[in-house]
């Protein structure tokens, strides 16, 4: 039950789901909401499809749902929001390589294809082949995965097989996504290197 005077704010991102932010001095809180909006928005990658500037709206959800049927079944659908993580991980394992890896390893190891990161989409899209061939990772990512890695765990050995198998059909240079800092891809590198021999 929503106390009196209490305003809700819905923000919906991609990547997070609903976020839901309710107080009874919300409505007067717009502005500095509308800034931390802005602010995470500003560390995601653009698309180049959706280049505009997000704006908040101030909506009296009552009398919204009473006018707009479809509304909620919209906000019925954003409580079974997964975010690409949740997908991935409900992913069963992939045989790239002829190695079978984690869908959530993946990610982890900052893999992209065609400059957009992995996600789920690529699973049905692509075929395991077509996967292997088209997978560059992203140099400050897969050098944290590969620093902080525990290579006892079966999931971490296969990740390197993986890797060694890449090195191998690809060379070291066409691993690692174009872009991204010196220092991040001279340290991926080097560590490329070290699965190589």
């Amino acid at each position: 039950m929503i106390p009196k005077g209490s305003r809700i704010f819905h923000l919906y991102d991609a990547n997070t789901g609903v976020m839901r932010i309710e107080n009874s001095d919300a409505s007067q809180n717009q502005p500095p909401l509308n800034t931390i909006l802005q602010r995470y928005l500003a560390h995601l990658p653009r698309q180049a499809d959706n280049l505009s500037t997000p704006v908040l709206y101030k909506v009296a959800m009552k009398m919204a749902k009473a006018r707009f049927a479809s509304l909620a079944s919209l906000q019925n659908l954003w409580g079974d929001f997964k975010s690409e993580s949740q997908r991935l991980a409900a992913a069963q394992n992939i045989i790239l390589s002829d190695v079978t890896i984690s869908p959530v390893i993946l990610q982890k190891m900052g893999a992209r294809i065609a400059d957009k990161v992995f996600c789920q989409n690529h699973l049905v899209q692509l075929t395991p082949l077509e996967i292997a061939q088209q997978l560059r990772f992203d140099a400050k990512k897969l050098a944290r995965y590969l620093h902080q890695a525990d290579y006892r765990t079966m999931q971490d050995q296969q990740a390197v097989c993986f890797l060694k198998q890449q090195i191998i059909s690809k060379g070291i240079e066409n691993v690692l996504a174009a872009g991204g800092k010196r220092r991040d891809t001279i340290s991926a590198r080097q560590q490329l290197e070290i699965i190589n021999h």
